[in-house]
């Protein structure tokens, strides 16, 4: 495994993005104090990983990104990428590995392995024995080989250990025994609920038994009700029918004697135009009535005068006699029409005085039908009206047992 390049953009004095290649050998940069030869290594570190700040001389995360200049603006992140010449020694199948870190000014970290988002795990099991780790011996900073020297023999043996390739062991090591750790703190935890439930075996087995037995008469009382709720249902709805047909049948009855009461409207109608025919009839015969008794006056005066003059003449006595006799029969004539008129008046008067009854029998019956129709219409509403509760009844008996199995279900 060989580091053939880095590339830096934002990190520290970097405000511009910076590739160095390295070849086979080894590779020194030289430069003057301030130059940000020491930045190169940090960016190293801080690719690998690591996350404390000092060890990177600063004081916060923010310091790693370019803070500005006289003539430049500061950047909002940092981002260093190192690529690897992968002979097996790292564990991924690429003969090329690029390996990125990138943090924006807000705190957000972003790592990458081979462009593909990873987290800062992955990295490190990625280097983990290949003694380049960001805590190894292959990377010293300034003042580290004081450090290394001056360090207390644990100290060392970390060293040693890296060096050796037995970190990525410890680690696992640490890692296990935590796992077991948790699992036997889990198991004690188990434990302790396992006695709780135990210890409420016996009053849940009991509140079971009285949930089977209240799930039992639960079930009875539903039977019950819905038997009930149906045999109601039932009831209201041939109640329901039987006064729809008696309905029916008064409607016919009604409509039978509106047919009637028209019938008989019309014949009083007719009987009213007749009988005002027959008062104008009269009036004429009491006109021509009173012309005839005019005319047998004249014919009294007349005859008088003309028995006056009998003894004047006997042609005149036979003329008034002939005249006389004429007289007599118009006025008996006269006495019959109007006797006749007299009797058809009466006939008339009962005709109508008869369709008046009638007219009046025909109204008392529709009206009789009308207060029927009411009195079955008041019926027919109020079994609607019952038929609809034993519809509610049935829908709220449905619903409960819906929520029953539910319960039960639960």
């Amino acid at each position: 495994m060989q580091l053939k390049r880095l590339e830096a953009y934002g990190f520290k004095s970097f405000a511009d993005k910076i590739t160095i290649d390295f070849d086979s050998g080894i590779t020194a940069i030289v430069g003057p104090n301030g130059s940000g030869k020491s930045n190169i290594t940090d960016a190293i570190r801080w690719v690998l990983g690591e996350q404390n700040v000092r060890n990177l001389r600063g004081a916060r995360a923010e310091d790693i990104i370019f803070t500005g200049s006289a003539g430049r603006k500061p950047l909002g992140l940092a981002e260093v990428s190192l690529f690897f010449a992968n002979d097996g020694t790292l564990p991924v199948d690429f003969r090329e590995v690029v390996v990125t870190r990138r943090l924006y000014r807000s705190g957000e970290s972003e790592f990458y392995i081979n462009r593909a988002r990873c987290r800062l795990k992955d990295i490190y099991n990625l280097f983990a024995d290949t003694g380049i780790g960001h805590d190894g011996m292959s990377i010293i900073g300034q003042n580290r080989i004081d450090d290394i020297l001056n360090s207390k023999p644990e100290e060392r043996r970390l060293f040693f250990e890296e060096t050796a390739g037995i970190t990525k062991y410890r680690s696992r090591k640490r890692e296990t025994v935590r796992r077991l750790t948790d699992t036997e703190n889990n198991l004690v935890r188990v434990q302790d609920i396992i006695r709780e439930i135990e210890n409420q075996l016996e009053p849940l087995a009991r509140q079971a038994e009285r949930t089977r037995i209240y799930n039992g008469l639960a079930e009875e009382q539903k039977k019950c009700r819905l038997t009930q709720l149906a045999l109601d249902y039932q009831r209201e709805s041939q109640r329901y029918g039987e006064n729809e047909q008696k309905l029916q049948k008064k409607r016919e009855e009604a409509l039978t004697a509106e047919a009637e009461v028209n019938k008989a409207e019309a014949r009083r109608q007719e009987l009213g135009k007749k009988l005002i025919e027959l008062e104008k009839t009269m009036q004429e015969q009491a006109g021509k009535s009173e012309r005839l008794r005019q005319n047998i006056e004249a014919a009294s005066r007349e005859v008088a005068a003309l028995e006056e003059r009998q003894e004047q003449s006997e042609a005149t006595k036979e003329r008034i006699l002939a005249r006389r006799q004429e007289l007599s029969s118009l006025q008996a004539q006269q006495v019959a029409e109007l006797a006749g008129l007299a009797a058809e008046e009466k006939q008339k008067q009962a005709d109508f005085q008869l369709a008046g009854e009638l007219l009046q029998k025909e109204r008392e019956r529709a009206a009789t039908y009308k207060g029927a129709i009411a009195a079955r219409q008041q019926e027919l509403n109020a079994a609607r009206e019952g038929l609809n509760i034993a519809q509610r009844k049935l829908t709220s008996a449905q619903q409960e047992c819906a929520m029953l199995e539910r319960m039960q279900q639960a």
